[in-house]
């Protein structure tokens, strides 16, 4: 039981960290902070939960790049490329849609279903 409550509350956070991810890509300190979570959890995420992760966590990394290359561009009075424009675009949206993406992956029970009754109900079949 205790390794189903460690996965549930990893994914919990990796759902925390995709949402800081998508709505403060620019927080000093949130690269630290995430590898840091991501070497105490990953262990316990799905396959398709890592993916996301680990995909959400580069868009970051990429995303951070070409906003400081906007930047420069802007110091120096010039338009930001349209390509680099498209790219700062799509790779913000990948973020903000890697929570929904984790919260798809992660299959429970209804929460109105009991375990107990189930258990019973199978060793009646089985007595």
């Amino acid at each position: 039981m205790v390794a189903a409550e460690r996965r549930l509350d990893a994914h919990q956070g990796a759902y925390a960290m995709a949402r800081k991810m998508s709505r403060y890509p620019t927080e000093g300190g949130l690269t630290k902070e995430l590898d840091d979570w991501w070497h105490k959890h990953c262990m316990f995420l799905s396959d398709e939960c890592r993916t996301v992760f680990t995909t959400a966590f580069s868009d970051l990394s990429d995303l951070r790049l070409e906003l400081r290359l906007a930047d420069e561009s802007r110091d120096r009075n010039e338009e930001v490329p349209i390509e680099q424009a498209r790219r700062i675009n799509k790779l913000s949206l990948g973020l903000s849609d890697a929570p929904k993406q984790i919260l798809d992956g992660i299959r429970l029970p209804a929460m109105n279903a009991d375990p107990f009754i189930e258990i019973a109900e199978a060793s009646k079949d089985e007595g």
